[in-house]
């Protein structure tokens, strides 16, 4: 299943590539057919995913196309209803979402977490959207937190909110001045969905 968790985005993602050239070449239904020509290609490939899982939509018209099995060793298939994990994949939805958010008016780069996400650390309330996106922030990185490590080797499934992760590391102060320099942290992802969260009013 964790075979499947972490390739079927990529594999959607993939297969979208070809909607537009097939959907602008002629009617709806031959960019569907596409999407399935590719998604068997994918499939049938020697090192390619045990799934795939796809939706189509063009405004109020959806379609949901599926192939492979949704968990290995048996015949069950995907349903459009299924979730699974999206861990760091999740990372780019999180920095294309803040973008658009910006792109509308709802966000502006120079937001601080301050302003957007007070309840975070004092410390950190001068860091703009723009140093989590480009990961010049100075946000202590969660991710390398000895409690945390420990946390997740007691129960690894356990959910763990996004505002309640950064609490491994809001006694910690920033590793650097934001705009300093370059450092990735997985902290810097998070706040960026709590801001678009505090824009938006949505999760």
């Amino acid at each position: 299943m964790s075979r499947a968790g972490l390739l079927v985005p990529l594999t959607a993602i993939a297969a979208l590539g070809v909607i537009a050239p097939a959907a602008q070449a002629g009617p709806y239904a031959r960019a569907k057919a596409a999407l399935e020509r590719e998604a068997n290609r994918l499939l049938a490939m020697p090192t390619g995913p045990p799934a795939t899982s796809i939706t189509l939509q063009r405004g109020r018209r959806k379609v949901y196309i599926d192939g492979g099995r949704a968990v290995l060793g048996t015949q069950r298939r995907w349903r459009s209803t299924d979730h699974m994990r999206l861990a760091s994949v999740s990372k780019a939805y999180n920095g294309a979402v803040a973008l658009r958010l910006v792109e509308r008016g709802q966000l502006r780069l120079n937001d601080t977490i301050g302003q957007r996400v007070p309840s975070l650390p004092s410390a950190w309330h001068g860091v703009t959207l723009r140093q989590l996106l480009n990961h010049t922030s100075g946000l202590p990185n969660y991710t390398t937190d000895p409690d945390l490590q420990a946390f997740l080797n007691r129960d690894p499934h356990r959910f763990v909110a996004p505002d309640r992760i950064l609490d491994f590391v809001r006694d910690k102060p920033l590793e650097f001045p934001p705009g300093s320099r370059y450092a990735y942290s997985n902290s810097d992802n998070i706040a960026i969905g709590l801001m678009a969260q505090s824009a938006t009013g949505r999760s």
